[in-house]
């Protein structure tokens, strides 16, 4: 996520080769444009997607809606991306969510979330939330029978959650475990490397920014029913409406009928396992594919898409309960 143009490096990439200086006027080179206004940096969990100009779209306008939307105190929805990566077993996006979250909080969360701790976090309500967001991955469990908000913050809340269930999915399988040099990863100086990071970006979470503003990017559509729970917000109804529609309308271009059925029977069973096996049901399927993409570059357009739209499909289910 701290990428940035890496000029005369490699991609770090597995299996894609993502676009680093796209045409102003292509769609690709639109929404790089806003997020380096927005955030000031294309992380690479975006730069991953831009094979796939309308996935690139729909999680930009997922991410950056729910986002600025206000709600939820900026703090509070980056303790829920932590939590969420934390169940995921993404320690990278544990990291740098849970440093910009500690920085108004005056408590570090990393340590805390990281090894199950949260009845140590000092503000009840901060730790309600942690606690359903761990928790979000299981449906049924209790926190997510009785929510510790309300329908008008569970936009923003709950559309934090899937969005981060879906991002580190795709971090699992497209970027190394930490994008950090090993000897920065842990000890006083990898905490040291964090505090500054979640001084830098909390700083720049501070800056307002206008709702709606990714929505020229994605088409009209009906909000699923499943996502009912985004309709107290226009914009992030609207972000989640789109992104689902580009994820079906490129599933039908680029999966077959089997491996999407493939998709949909293994969701529909599905009960919050632990990743590993929930990701290789679908990749193992789908080995050969991705490993064209390691060698000629003409055949990653295909493989980015079509890893993106399983991906996208477990994020549409994974939190379809009731708020």
């Amino acid at each position: 996520m701290l990428s940035r143009e890496n000029k005369g490096k490699e991609t770090n990439m597995k299996y894609i080769s993502p676009l680093r200086r796209p045409p102003a006027n292509t769609l690709v080179g639109q929404v790089y444009n806003q997020i380096k206004q927005d955030f000031g940096v294309i992380a690479d969990p975006f730069r991953l997607h831009s094979p796939a100009p309308p996935l690139l779209a729909g999680i930009w306008s997922v991410m950056r809606e729910t986002g600025s939307a206000g709600q939820v105190p900026w703090p509070i929805k980056e303790a829920v991306a932590a939590a969420v990566s934390q169940s995921n077993e993404c320690p990278y996006c544990v990291d740098i969510h849970a440093a910009v979250a500690s920085r108004p909080a005056r408590q570090s969360l990393t340590d805390l979330i990281k090894q199950g701790r949260t009845a140590d976090i000092a503000d009840p309500s901060l730790r309600a939330v942690v606690t359903w967001a761990l928790a979000s991955r299981t449906s049924g469990s209790a926190p997510l029978l009785a929510p510790p908000f309300s329908p008008q913050e569970a936009p923003e809340l709950i559309g934090t959650a899937v969005a981060y269930h879906y991002i580190n999915r795709m971090m699992q399988v497209f970027l190394p475990e930490s994008l950090l040099p090993i000897f920065l990863r842990s000890g006083w100086i990898g905490k040291m490397v964090w505090s500054q990071v979640g001084r830098e970006l909390a700083c720049s979470r501070d800056q307002a920014l206008s709702s709606g503003a990714s929505l020229r990017f994605l088409p009209e559509a009906e909000l699923p029913v499943e996502m009912s729970w985004a309709a107290p917000s226009p914009s992030i109804s609207r972000a989640f409406a789109g992104w689902a529609a580009l994820v079906n309308q490129t599933g039908t271009e680029i999966l077959s009928p089997q491996v999407r059925q493939l998709v949909t029977t293994t969701l529909q069973t599905w009960k919050g396992e632990p990743p590993p096996p929930f990701k290789y049901r679908f990749f193992g399927k789908q080995a050969s594919k991705l490993q064209s993409c390691a060698g000629e570059p003409p055949s990653a357009a295909f493989c980015a898409p079509a890893v993106s739209v399983v991906g996208a499909a477990a994020t549409a289910w994974a939190l379809a309960w009731e708020a």
